[in-house]
């Protein structure tokens, strides 16, 4: 699942919420937009575990700060 969530200013600590990702899937991935608006990430989650995680990381957010869109994945991969 890929999630933007917006951020409103505040700046996320990636290390902090990556290690929370990778902790529940080796291959999740965090990371800041270009124009610092929103986090986006890559995670095998749902909405309300992603919110829960992102709140024991130091990053509480809202539940109307995320959007769940799309995945991009091709499956060429296999993950």
């Amino acid at each position: 699942m890929e999630f933007h969530i917006k951020t409103h200013g505040v700046k996320p600590d990636l290390d902090a919420i990556n290690d929370a990702l990778v902790a529940i899937d080796p291959m999740a991935v965090a990371d800041i937009d270009p124009g610092g608006a929103r986090l986006r990430v890559a995670v095998e989650l749902g909405s309300p575990e992603l919110l829960a995680l992102l709140t024991r990381a130091g990053y509480p957010v809202d539940w109307r700060q995320l959007e769940q869109v799309p995945s991009v994945c091709c499956g060429a991969c296999g993950g």
